[in-house]
């Protein structure tokens, strides 16, 4: 019984009493897929309007998608197409906030608050340095070009080479090796105005079959409408597929109840379609919803187990991190709260793991710890019967 395949993974998900990361801005509109990769992520995920960005974050569209949000200071700022940047910004005290954009390629337009704080976007050869201005910056990454079209106000212009105060109704530019410079005055009609391109046409309205909480492990009938954001009226005549990704491993999304995965593409005829989802584990779980076009919305679903459920697994914790060969487990969970508590590998219930490691029927080979993004603690025990 000792092989590598028949070795269990007990997951154990703890609250953190650590600080959380900050909060800098929120998306307020979308339009198409967007993604964000949270700052201690490798990978992009999909983003939906609401959705809070923290120092650190990247943000990045394709074609034919743009994204809006604001800051924590009231700064506005969109995303043209093809474009993608980091959102950096530190809270220096409780009224002021420095930021510090970095821009890798595509457009930018922002409209900057007057603040007692700095506002900076860095480019690969640029530096645009403002208080209280609207302006547009676009960075070719082909080219190694950036222009700065100044509506209202002042902003610095800089690389290593010098500085220009550009003004408003001017166009600047920097250049690979060289200066930077003036090149123009600006009309009304040169003004880039991609950045009024950003209106969604369609949104979502997502109906479970089944209000409040959820039983874990029961598959649930969800209804989607496609609106028209214009009207607020469900699009009658719309046909099209909606993509719907699960956020979370515990929860799976399908077709049917037969073809549960992280992510569906679901049909839509006469402006309404039907998907099924399952929540694995007890907890609040989300499905982000996105089309060409549509404001990208994220939905969350609860699922929860009976009260003796969790107070049965919390007190088999609890004296599983007595034993002195596993202390480990008691110390990680000291004054933490048990958030979440799955088995991977066997079709056996967390309570089942815990009770045979407590008899001695299971030992424990391994116990590693994650810090999440999320300011939660993940235990990773693995188990193997004797």
């Amino acid at each position: 019984m000792k092989h590598l395949n028949k070795c269990l993974l007990l997951l154990l998900v703890f609250s953190l009493s650590l600080t959380a990361a900050e909060k800098v801005a929120a998306v307020i509109k979308i339009k198409g897929n967007v993604m964000v990769k949270p700052a201690a992520g490798k990978l992009y995920k999909q983003s939906y309007v609401g959705q809070i960005l923290y120092d650190g974050d990247w943000l990045k569209t394709n074609r034919d998608e743009f994204a809006a949000i604001v800051f924590m200071d009231g700064s506005q700022l969109k995303i043209r197409e093809l474009t993608e940047l980091e959102i950096r910004a530190q809270k220096v005290s409780q009224s002021v906030q420095n930021t510090d954009l970095y821009l890798t390629q595509g457009e930018i337009w922002t409209k900057v608050q007057k603040q007692k704080g700095e506002f900076k976007i860095q480019t690969p050869v640029s530096v645009a340095s403002v208080k209280g201005t609207e302006f547009d910056l676009l960075y070719d990454q082909v080219e190694n070009i950036s222009d700065l079209f100044v509506i209202s106000g002042t902003v610095e212009f800089s690389n290593e080479l010098g500085t220009i105060l550009a003004r408003e109704m001017t166009m600047s530019r920097i250049e690979p090796r060289q200066k930077p410079q003036r090149v123009s005055k600006l009309k009304k009609s040169e003004i880039p105005g991609w950045k009024d391109k950003i209106e969604p046409e369609w949104g979502f309205h997502v109906i479970p079959e089944k209000q409040g909480k959820i039983p874990a492990g029961q598959p649930v009938n969800v209804t989607i409408q496609v609106k028209n954001l214009s009207s607020n009226k469900t699009a009658n005549q719309f046909s099209g597929r909606i993509t719907v990704v699960s956020d979370s491993p515990s929860l799976k999304v399908g077709v049917s109840s037969d073809a549960l995965k992280d992510q569906a593409e679901i049909a839509i005829s006469n402006g309404n379609g039907t998907f099924t989802l399952k929540g694995l584990n007890p907890g609040d779980f989300g499905c982000t919803f996105s089309m060409d076009g549509a404001e990208s919305r994220r939905v969350m679903f609860e699922f929860d187990r009976t009260v003796e459920q969790k107070k049965k697994i919390a007190k088999n914790v609890e004296r599983l991190g007595s034993h002195s060969k596993i202390q480990k487990i008691g110390e990680l969970s000291e004054n933490r709260k048990l958030e979440t508590a799955k088995v991977s590998g066997a079709g056996e219930t967390v309570n089942d793991v815990l009770d045979k490691v407590d008899k001695g029927e299971y030992k424990v080979l391994d116990i590693i710890q994650v810090e999440n993004p999320d300011g939660t603690i993940s235990l990773r025990i693995f188990v193997e019967p004797k």
